[in-house]
């Protein structure tokens, strides 16, 4: 139900319940509370750990539901049933980003006793930079975007990026429905979907993603375009679940 019990929460309760059976000798009464070694004992009878959650959003929590996944499944199997994609003709399409900053430094060796241990950086804060990353069910890619903050296009920022990727900028950094329709080219001119061989492209339901532009352009050059429910693309968006999650960790490493 994503509320789970706290370490401090359980040895109260557990207090609570010896305390109405009057068992709670063993415990410490001042602070009328279970100790640490009880639920140490408690968590390991029962096959418990105490592990650090995720932060979930309350729309996540109920969007993620069993009619909501079922819709979805539905939706793709009808799409299969109509086209009969091969594997290597399902994409997956995914943006997230990425901060010039890494927000985890790794360790470094100082001596014992000194104060202020720093590590040079671009900035104290860093710009977050938008990957967009598509990929099909058998590991064929489409060269990634990189939107970046500026008002002006400069290409020797993007020199050394993969090669085929698609520079765009936006104020903020971010995806926008005009910025979306040019990615949808770059993936046509790559992925060459046609009325013999089309292309199923799935994505999460941001606004810009189902503008009428992108709407319209889809079947026009032979996409089916299937969105993800709302606020379950945390669990069935492959990208995000298995490949997002690496790449940051081997992009602040290679900061």
């Amino acid at each position: 139900m994503s509320y789970g019990l706290t370490r401090k929460h359980m040895m109260k309760v557990a207090f609570d319940y010896a305390d109405v059976n009057v068992a709670a000798g063993r415990f410490n009464n001042e602070r009328k509370s279970a100790g640490q070694d009880w639920l140490k004992s408690f968590c390991k009878q029962h096959n418990l750990s105490v592990r650090n959650p995720e932060q979930c959003s309350i729309a996540r929590a109920m969007g993620f539901n069993e009619v909501q996944v079922t819709r979805f499944y539905n939706n793709l199997k009808s799409c299969y049933l109509e086209k009969k994609f091969p594997a290597h003709r399902k994409f997956n399409m995914d943006e997230t980003g990425i901060s010039t900053v890494p927000n985890r430094t790794p360790k470094v060796i100082t001596p014992k006793g000194k104060k202020t241990v720093c590590k040079i950086s671009s900035a104290e804060r860093g710009q977050t930079v938008t990957a967009v990353c598509c990929m099909g069910a058998t590991g064929v890619f489409v060269p990634p975007a990189l939107i970046l903050p500026r008002k002006r296009m400069n290409r020797l920022l993007y020199k050394d990026a993969l090669n085929g990727t698609l520079p765009l900028i936006s104020d903020t950094g971010s995806m926008n429905s005009h910025l979306f329709i040019d990615w949808l080219k770059h993936f046509v001119k790559h992925a060459k979907p046609s009325a013999e061989d089309p292309v199923l492209l799935i994505a999460d339901n941001h606004t810009f993603h189902c503008s009428l532009p992108a709407v319209l352009f889809c079947p026009e050059n032979h996409i089916t375009f299937l969105i993800l429910q709302p606020h379950a693309s945390h669990v069935l968006q492959p990208l995000d679940k298995c490949f997002v999650a690496p790449l940051k960790v081997y992009t602040h490493l290679k900061l």
